[in-house]
């Protein structure tokens, strides 16, 4: 007979490719960004506003921590994702047209909720591009880490130490773990972020545990 429980425990979960994890993960955070922004809305009375301020004070912080001319580019790329999520697509002129006679009520009586998803969506659109931005440097200072802690491993391998398996596990989930957090604490809070304060401490972890990671990996390869 055929043994449904041994099939079961055979089968493998689904491996996606990088890039779609990746856009999955991007679209699980916009929708949780977005669910933030509305729930603002709905549970503060003065929350468009907050949401309106938060979008003024990072384009702010742009223009603060940023140079005039990348800060042009980031504006230009957030213009560009409005325009093919809302414009090419007719959501902007069917509900800024007021909708048809079935909708019409249902749009005026949730405008302030689709203002708010909105208003999110552009903050969400601001925060993703400084990410991008920052991230070869990221990856420069992994590269950097990963080189330290190579000299460190090739110490401790020559002079007999003894590796730490604990260590090395842990460090190699807490670099994940820096890099996912990163994502989170700064593209959804509904309120406004300074990026220096998310991600120097962000880069400073990532930089230890890279570090450690690689100086407690096993002893022989």
């Amino acid at each position: 007979f055929f043994n449904f429980y041994r099939a079961a425990e055979s089968e493998k979960p689904r491996d996606y490719p990088w890039f779609i994890s990746l856009i999955r993960m991007l679209l699980a955070i916009l929708f949780l960004t977005l669910i933030t922004n509305i729930g603002i809305v709905m549970l503060l009375p003065d929350g468009l506003m907050i949401l309106k301020n938060t979008y003024a004070q990072e384009v702010q912080y742009l223009s603060t921590n940023i140079d005039s001319q990348t800060t042009l580019m980031i504006s230009s790329w957030v213009n560009l994702a409005y325009e093919y999520v809302f414009i090419k697509t007719g959501i902007h002129g069917y509900l800024y047209s007021g909708g048809n006679q079935l909708t019409g009520s249902l749009i005026s009586g949730m405008w302030p909720y689709i203002q708010g998803a909105i208003i999110g969506f552009q903050i969400f659109m601001i925060r993703l591009s400084v990410i991008i931005l920052m991230l070869p440097f990221v990856i420069l200072v992994m590269l950097v880490a990963a080189s330290d802690g190579y000299l460190e491993w090739f110490r401790r391998r020559t002079g007999g130490a003894r590796e730490s398996a604990f260590i090395y596990h842990r460090s190699k989930h807490l670099v994940s773990w820096s890099l996912v957090g990163l994502w989170v604490l700064y593209l959804v809070p509904p309120v406004a972020v300074d990026p220096l304060y998310v991600f120097l401490p962000t880069i400073a972890f990532i930089f230890v545990f890279t570090k450690l990671s690689v100086q407690f990996f096993k002893k022989y390869i």
